[in-house]
């Protein structure tokens, strides 16, 4: 900071001193603050240190903000999942309830035609957790079999 002062500043100061303010972003915990002034004409100088602590209110409140933006992004994910469950899931009633009027009945219908496109549509967004709940089920993965969803 240079204080060339113009008249009349020095007498103001002398009276009323100096504010200055320095913002520094650091992690919470306790330092040492160390300011160093040198006057100008003969080169003196004089050092001051004290103690500074910075509260844990800023780190924790970046924290909250960053574990509520994970939580809305896994709502999200979870509410993209289950519709697309619950799409895939229709699918899969209509062509159960099909082929069961079939066996029963002994005829298709000739102009009802099975669909997949909620499948093509949603099944990336399921499949890696259908993957995953496979593999906790023991069955290795493979959900061809129809054992995830025992």
């Amino acid at each position: 900071m240079n204080l060339a002062l113009k008249d009349g500043k020095l007498d103001h100061l002398m009276l009323n001193g100096l504010n200055a303010k320095l913002f520094l972003e650091a992690p919470p915990g306790t330092y040492q603050l160390r300011a160093v002034t040198q006057e100008a004409i003969e080169g003196r100088m004089t050092a001051t240190t004290s103690s500074v602590e910075i509260k844990w209110v800023a780190s924790a409140c970046r924290a909250v903000r960053l574990a509520c933006r994970q939580i809305v992004e896994l709502t999200l994910r979870d509410i993209e999942i289950k519709r697309a469950a619950r799409l895939i899931s229709l699918e899969l009633a209509t062509a159960r309830a099909l082929a069961g009027l079939a066996i029963t009945k002994r005829y298709w219908i000739a102009d009802v035609k099975l669909s997949t496109k909620a499948w093509q549509k949603y099944g990336g967004t399921i499949a890696p957790d259908l993957s995953y709940l496979a593999e906790s089920r023991g069955t290795g993965g493979d959900v061809s079999s129809g054992s995830a969803f025992v």
